[in-house]
């Protein structure tokens, strides 16, 4: 704790030495939220399972990588939801209200006519003081919602506010009060009450239909909020096992809970594709088992539908993935993540033109996503799938300034550089990938490459043959 601490204090003290450099992102308590300031280069975590802390390393970005702010929606209404502040001190109200924000913004996103930012984008203003037109600028949005969270022993005491983004102007305040116990309820009466501030009865009526209880259990919730952060702020190998044995402990609160199923169902694909598991193909039956279990459970929920898509795709099984992928977007159409994964899908089954808008649209969700990383390595994958060589390997290179470690850039990166004739640097970026994952051999890239697009024939076929036989003469033997 005290080396935590120590790092903090180092942190603040230079933070303005380090403006646009580094960000931090710290995992205290069951919940974790991102708490850093945006883009930034140096990702820090504090699992709290473990007395250590877990680091992703990555660089700065050029401000040419982080793509500017959206237009304003015109069409609907536009909604910023800002991180919940809590009227307490301690470390654990804060990030119980962090967990009240996030899951706000999911529900808010499954309303029908809404365009909600993604809180990775919103949490950078947190504990920050910004006048809220500037953030209508900054994240092109119409409101902004703004709350206050008191805890008093098994109490909760919960102020939110409507502002209109523009002026500034208030539109609706209201206090929620309640046992710990009704958390749930409280969140569905707020987000009741913002879409009843914008739309007519016909809106909440949709919403009343579309809402959901993920799990009576708060402590399972908690541990399931830890997990995604991990598992979706990282990438590595550390976070995705942390975040498998997150996802674990949550069943052991709740059997039943569909979305720690459907994580688990992700973040196995995901260990088992890279070649870090150290039993495949047990990790494997793990991964079919809990995919099952979490559509029995949520069938229509969307993370249990991103995960199922995901191993689905990693499965060669691209129409059932894409299906799956659609019904996620449907249901939850503003989460940035599941857009991009969509963009991904639509150009393995050869719609790439369409995946481009699909990626696109997310970076017009979260525009201030710490995980720009990550889309910008889907935007790669689309372009590559096309055989835009160069654009690819413009997204590819943007997301390594970003995450330097990220393994999925890193190799694809690799293919576009080979592809262009530039082998000195091909095989220097080749050494880089199998540092970080040296049981990954080119056998494993040429079944990833052809099982995701479908094993094509004809012109897509050959392009994918020498998107593998680029690597083989500097693959190490």
């Amino acid at each position: 704790m005290d080396g935590l601490n120590s790092l903090l204090e180092w942190f603040v003290a230079n933070e303005a030495a380090l403006s646009g450099v580094a960000a931090t992102v710290v995992i205290l308590g069951f919940v974790a939220s991102p708490l850093g300031a945006g883009l930034r280069g140096l990702v820090r975590r504090w699992a709290l399972s473990s007395s250590g802390i877990v680091e992703a390393s990555v660089t700065e970005a050029p401000a040419s990588d982080v793509p500017p702010p959206p237009e304003p929606e015109t069409d609907r209404p536009s909604i910023a939801v800002l991180p919940f502040v809590s009227s307490s001190d301690d470390k654990d109200s804060e990030i119980f209200a962090d967990g009240m924000t996030n899951d706000i913004i999911t529900a808010l996103g499954h309303v029908p006519g809404f365009f909600i930012t993604s809180g990775n984008s919103t949490f950078v203003y947190k504990a920050q003081s910004v006048d809220t037109r500037q953030i209508g600028r900054d994240l092109g949005v119409r409101y902004v919602v703004e709350g206050r969270v008191q805890r008093a022993g098994s109490e909760i005491r919960i102020n939110a506010t409507l502002v209109e983004a523009r002026t500034g102007e208030q539109i609706w305040s209201e206090r929620f009060s309640g046992d710990l116990s009704d958390i749930f309820a409280l969140q569905d009466q707020i987000v009741q009450s913002i879409v009843g501030q914008l739309q007519p009865e016909l809106m909440q009526a949709e919403w009343r239909r579309g809402g959901r209880t993920p799990t009576a259990n708060l402590d399972a919730w908690t541990l399931l909020h830890s997990a995604r952060m991990q598992f979706h702020l990282g990438h590595s190998r550390e976070t995705v096992e942390e975040a498998i044995q997150l996802a674990t402990a949550a069943l052991e609160k709740d059997p039943d809970y569909a979305e720690a199923h459907g994580l688990l169902t992700e973040a196995y694909s995901y260990w088992v594709m890279i070649r870090w598991s150290d039993d495949p193909e047990g990790d494997d039956e793990r991964c079919a088992y809990h995919c099952r279990r979490a559509l029995e459970l949520g069938p229509n929920n969307p993370i249990v539908l991103f995960g199922a898509a995901l191993q689905n795709a990693y499965k060669g099984q691209l129409e059932t993935a894409l299906a799956q992928i659609e019904q996620c977007c449907a249901i939850n159409p503003n989460d940035a993540f599941a857009q991009s994964f969509r963009g991904w899908i639509l150009a393995s089954v050869g719609r790439g033109e369409e995946g481009i808008d699909a990626i696109d649209l997310a970076f017009r969700l979260s525009p201030r996503d710490p995980r720009t990383y990550f889309l910008l390595n889907m935007r790669g994958y689309v372009y590559l799938y096309l055989g835009r060589h160069s654009e690819a390997g413009q997204a590819y290179r943007q997301s390594l300034n970003l995450y330097d470690g990220f393994f999925w850039a890193q190799i694809g990166y690799v293919v576009c550089l080979a592809m262009q004739g530039q082998m000195g640097e091909a095989k220097s970026a080749l050494a880089e990938v199998k540092k970080g994952a040296p049981e990954f051999e080119l056998r494993d890239w040429e079944g990833f490459l052809k099982i995701n697009t479908g094993n094509p024939t004809g012109e897509r076929g050959a392009l994918i043959e020498r998107q593998v036989e680029c690597l083989r003469d500097i693959w190490p033997s």
